[in-house]
């Protein structure tokens, strides 16, 4: 562990699996204070990073909100963080938030249907605008973050992307 997030407060929608969770186990080897390891319906998933999280040293939470369920389920998301930032430093606070939370269907190309095609991408279009949106406009009681990078294609070491960043916008390539 390089120190490189040390007292830095992280939130990861979409936090479980994939490149959040690879996200999340990141920022734990470089110390972050708090990690939010943001989740929709996968509970297992979401304890098993946890625990790792833990194992490598850093503090976690696991945050259940269904993005799909607009500003209610933003509103859900920014109030279980608070309170956990709170707990792990003293004040409602973010520095670091990846927003990744997205959808996979368990079909194949061939079985994709229009609705499940529109389900995999208004989530993250809409869930992130929101998450975005409520976290930089000032809407909720966190510290402000200054820059935006867009996350690059390939997942690669993720404490180098943040070194220098308060905020990451994830957004699919060509979009």
């Amino acid at each position: 562990m390089s120190g490189k997030l040390s007292s830095k407060v992280a939130l990861i929608t979409g936090g479980s699996r994939g490149i959040g969770r690879a996200a999340a186990l990141a920022f734990a080897r470089e110390g972050a204070a708090l990690i939010g390891v943001h989740y929709g319906t996968n509970t297992d998933a979401a304890a098993a990073t946890i625990r790792e999280i833990e194992r490598l040293g850093a503090k976690a939470v696991a945050i259940k909100a269904d993005l799909r369920g607009g500003k209610e389920a933003t509103d859900s998301l920014w109030e279980q963080f608070s309170r956990a930032a709170v707990a792990a430093t003293g004040e409602p606070r973010l520095d670091i938030l990846v927003n990744n939370a997205g959808v996979a269907p368990a079909v194949s190309l061939a079985q994709t249907s229009e609705s499940i095609f529109v389900k995999v991408y208004s989530m993250p279009a809409i869930g992130r605008m929101n998450v975005h949106t409520s976290a930089h406009v000032g809407r909720r009681r966190i510290s402000p973050m200054e820059e935006t990078a867009e996350c690059p294609d390939a997942v690669g070491d993720f404490a180098a992307i943040v070194k220098s960043l308060r905020f990451i916008r994830c957004q699919p390539s060509g979009a």
